[in-house]
């Protein structure tokens, strides 16, 4: 039987800025929903790392309380989506549109106000703070790609 796989697994070559404003949804199946990996106490770089086993953690809070990592994130599920519902577990190979998908936040949900602002990138957000993900509450549904011809 498969062990389930965690939430987040940080084996980024180091040095390794901190990881912070993200979303994890965990996966009730797993024991240890983070993995981390990094060089030791003192240490910029370690070019065995690759070779050594990550330390996991349980929850969010632990990792955050023993690495210093993901101070702002948060733990988010589908109800932080106005109706987004989860994948068919009893399809496992189901392919699925973005096109088809809503993914937009639902208003005072975990989500909003739990990011942080990108230069050029998301200055028109409302509120305190950018929204985490790809769309801000509020504003237009960006378009991404080639635009049509007008």
């Amino acid at each position: 039987m498969r062990q389930a796989a965690p939430c987040s697994d940080s084996r980024t070559p180091p040095p390794t800025p901190p990881t912070n404003y993200n979303g994890y949804r965990l996966n009730p199946k797993a024991r240890d929903q983070f993995l981390w990996k990094s060089p030791g106490e003192g240490k910029l770089r370690d070019y065995t790392l690759d070779k050594a086993r990550p330390r996991p953690f349980p929850s969010l809070a632990e990792l955050r309380q023993t690495t210093g990592q993901e101070t702002h994130g948060v733990e988010v599920d589908y109800d932080v989506f106005q109706n987004l519902q989860p994948p068919d577990a009893a399809k496992p190979h189901a392919i699925y549109q973005t096109r088809d998908l809503n993914i937009t936040l639902r208003p005072g949900g975990k989500a909003i106000d739990a990011g942080v602002r990108l230069p050029n990138v998301n200055d028109d957000f409302i509120g305190n703070a950018p929204d985490l993900g790809a769309y801000e509450l509020g504003r237009p549904i960006p378009l991404y790609g080639p635009r049509p011809g007008k």
